[in-house]
């Protein structure tokens, strides 16, 4: 490059002038934000509402009638009601959905909640439900972008609390989402610091032992099985993966001595029931189950109990 002073020997002075004040006026770089709203085709709708009463299908003909062009596909009905840690698990798993989809939550709508959110993430996911906790999962995985508190009289002047939420509430919010793609439009500005939170239960990842300590997130004591807070991306930094030898020391709180311990059959998918050997596979989540030995031993564990399983 040459220096001003080279340029002075052939250059007129105003030629050198003109060039400086170009470069000096030159725009500052952009902030990088994310791509500007679009509308939401695809909305996932997660409840623990069951499919009994109808009220998840008149939630798709509220969506369908309100909506044009909006693919309505069912993440689950069957979370078992209130359960928070395996709504927030499958949410967690929402960034698998396409760009721009919006996920509408009504889990524990028997203890209703103080508010009702909506949100746009980083990654362009928009979300609306209760601010209950059920989006710790999310909030842990995604920055917030814009937020709002949804404000009833906007969606449904008829709504009253007592009414049917999923139906009369969240789906014509969903549908004034899906057409305007701005959170904006179905409530007041929040700040995503203020939404109610629980600790998801940690993960201890151990790679050079290849060992991971879980917490327990759902008990089916039907059907002696347990879920854990345990992913395939964890187990792959541990070094573990199906087929592999692996023990087992399920603690119970208080304690230091395992109240079932031994070797684990780690499976590729779910396995006939057998009834017998402690096995291990991965959920359509990607999240780990076990199956114990018995329902009585199901029955005894405690949610709090730390599980801890290596290579052997």
């Amino acid at each position: 490059m040459l220096a001003i002073g080279s340029l002075r020997r052939w250059l007129p002075a105003r030629w050198i002038a003109a060039m400086l004040v170009c470069v000096s006026s030159a725009p500052p770089a952009r902030a990088q934000t994310p791509a500007a709203p679009q509308h939401p085709t695809t909305i996932a709708l997660l409840t623990d509402l069951g499919m009994a009463d109808g009220r998840v299908g008149l939630a798709h003909g509220v969506l369908l009638a309100r909506t044009t062009g909006v693919e309505i596909i069912d993440l689950s009905h069957a979370v078992a009601p209130g359960d928070l840690q395996t709504a927030g698990m499958i949410l967690r798993e929402t960034k698998r959905l396409p760009p721009n989809s919006l996920i509408v939550v009504c889990v524990g709508s028997a203890s209703p909640p103080s508010r009702w959110v909506a949100f746009r993430t980083q990654r362009g996911f928009y979300y609306l439900g209760p601010d209950n906790g059920v989006f710790s999962w999310v909030l842990k995985d995604q920055s917030v972008f814009r937020a709002a508190e949804v404000r009833p009289g906007a969606i449904n002047p008829n709504w009253q609390p007592g009414d049917p939420t999923l139906t009369d509430l969240l789906a014509p919010a969903a549908a004034m989402l899906a057409t305007t793609g701005d959170v904006m439009r179905v409530g007041d500005a929040a700040l995503a610091a203020t939404f109610v939170r629980i600790d998801p239960p940690a993960t201890v990842v151990a790679p050079a032992t290849h060992e991971v300590v879980a917490r327990i997130v759902s008990i089916d004591a039907a059907r002696a099985e347990v879920g854990l807070n345990l992913f395939a991306d964890e187990l792959r930094l541990a070094g573990i993966q199906p087929g592999d030898p692996l023990e087992v020391a399920i603690v119970p709180p208080g304690s230091e001595r395992p109240s079932i311990s031994g070797s684990l059959r780690f499976v590729a998918q779910e396995p006939e029931r057998d009834g017998i050997e402690l096995t291990a596979w991965l959920s359509p989540l990607g999240a780990l189950r076990l199956r114990l030995s018995s329902t009585r031993d199901a029955e005894a564990i405690s949610a709090e109990a730390e599980i801890s399983i290596r290579a052997r």
